[in-house]
């Protein structure tokens, strides 16, 4: 690589960086500001703390804080009791081309039990 191409790179580099910081900064300001009207909010609403208004807040608007993926199930899959009639619908479901990320989330039922299933490890249920 010849020295002036390295020194091209490197003002390339600088001129990027320079513009990162700048994105940053800017952020920096925004959150700033945000944080200052949430603050003068809370002092304004009366209540003690921010956690109370909160609580006040999620109270009178009825708000269900819980964590949800697309269609509306918990993020996180429950813990399954595989039965015969389920192992055999899910067995029937991949077989009829429903894919095993689709199903796992149409189920709630993590991936991996529906490739245990697929690969045969609940075979042994009768």
């Amino acid at each position: 690589m010849s020295i002036e191409k390295a020194l091209k790179d490197l003002d390339k580099k600088e001129a990027r960086i320079e513009r990162q910081r700048q994105k940053l900064l800017h952020a920096k300001e925004q959150n700033k500001e945000l944080n200052e009207k949430l603050d003068t909010l809370v002092q304004e609403s009366g209540f003690s703390s921010a956690k109370s208004l909160v609580k006040a807040l999620i109270a009178k608007y009825d708000i269900k804080i819980r964590a949800t993926n697309d269609n509306g199930n918990n993020k996180t899959s429950k813990r399954v009791s595989m039965t015969v009639e389920l192992r055999d619908s899910i067995k029937n479901k991949v077989n009829s081309g429903v894919s095993k990320n689709k199903l796992s989330k149409e189920m709630n039922i993590s991936y991996n039990v529906i490739t245990k299933v697929c690969d045969g490890g609940y075979d042994h249920l009768s």
